[in-house]
């Protein structure tokens, strides 16, 4: 039991700490609906539930669509990873 309350407690604090659907839409300019358009089976409600349940894939699925509506690249993903290495170096 303590172990589910841990994972749980782990996962309501990241939870807080995601941007909502409609915040990450209005950052990048774009509608919710024109951000979600494009993935298959994904809504406003499925988003929320994602958000609330699986924050890693919720995060995953908002940075996948950020970045093909932004024309951003795995390639451009890989190059920025690095370059915020070196920074840090």
């Amino acid at each position: 039991m303590k172990k589910n309350r841990t994972a749980q407690n782990s996962t309501e604090n990241q939870n807080q700490n995601l941007d909502s659907p409609s915040e990450v839409a209005k950052r990048v300019g774009l509608s919710l609906e024109t951000l979600i358009a494009d993935i298959e089976h994904t809504s406003r409600q499925s988003l929320s539930n994602a958000k609330k349940r699986t924050p890693n894939k919720y995060e995953a699925i908002l940075m996948g669509s950020v970045a093909i509506k932004l024309g951003i690249t795995i390639e451009d993903m890989i190059y920025l990873a690095k370059l915020k290495e070196m920074k840090n170096d």
